[in-house]
């Protein structure tokens, strides 16, 4: 995902199929379909786009994580439900 500022807080993001393909098989199955929230972000270089603390809510078996500092290209927008 290319941005020019960062998300706000809130936002509603999921990692790329690419990304998925690349992880471990195990990692796979724990985030596909699972959507995250970016929760804040981390104090960054200035001049910097800040990299985003993502929650990923618990969901059936899996716990809540929190991942801190996850590069943009790895996250997609969540389109919103009609």
């Amino acid at each position: 995902m290319e941005l020019e500022e960062a998300l706000p807080v809130g936002t509603a993001v999921r990692f790329t199929e690419k990304w998925l393909t690349v992880i471990g098989e195990k990692e796979t199955k724990r985030y596909k379909d699972r959507n995250g929230i970016v929760s804040g972000y981390r104090m960054q270089a200035e001049g910097r786009l800040p990299l985003p603390i993502v929650t990923f809510p618990k969901m059936g078996r899996y716990k809540e994580e929190r991942l801190f500092e996850v590069p943009w290209k790895r996250l997609e927008l969540v389109e919103p439900k009609p």
